[in-house]
């Protein structure tokens, strides 16, 4: 089953990473969360307890009416897309796997000009369904 958050018809977008003021990632997620806060369901997944916490943080997230929230505290099936944004250790950790296990789709995101551990290892065993990549543009 679903999450559902009331009866929003939005699909779901699980944007993967810390939010933030300073940093081309975390820029890029709360720049995202105002650009799609009206075409998606959005909740950002922090990598650690301390993102969901940040009051900086929540004062980025609350106004677009997004919550941050740790993957374990997500339902075990979920429909939609997860996008991970320049998660560190986020295929070493177990979080793209378990990702994929509660049934989202997964967008990779690195803006990095290097691959992240795992990365590579992570789209041979089919765990990333699209890539975002860092252009020269």
């Amino acid at each position: 089953m679903s999450e559902q958050r009331g009866e929003n018809p939005l699909p779901p977008l699980y944007v993967v990473g810390i939010p933030g003021r300073v940093g081309g990632a975390s820029t890029k997620i709360v720049h995202l969360v105002r650009l799609l806060h009206r075409e998606f369901n959005l909740t950002v997944v922090a990598p650690e307890i301390w993102g969901c916490k940040d009051k900086g943080i929540r004062q980025m997230l609350e106004p677009y009416g997004v919550r941050c929230v740790l993957l374990k505290d997500l339902p075990k099936r979920l429909d939609g897309v997860a996008l991970a944004i320049c998660d560190g250790d986020f295929f070493t950790s177990g979080r793209a796997r378990e990702v994929k296990a509660r049934g989202l789709k997964l967008v990779w995101s690195n803006e990095m000009m290097w691959a992240f551990k795992g990365e590579a290892e992570a789209v041979k065993q089919g765990l990333i369904d699209r890539v975002l990549f860092v252009s020269e543009f």
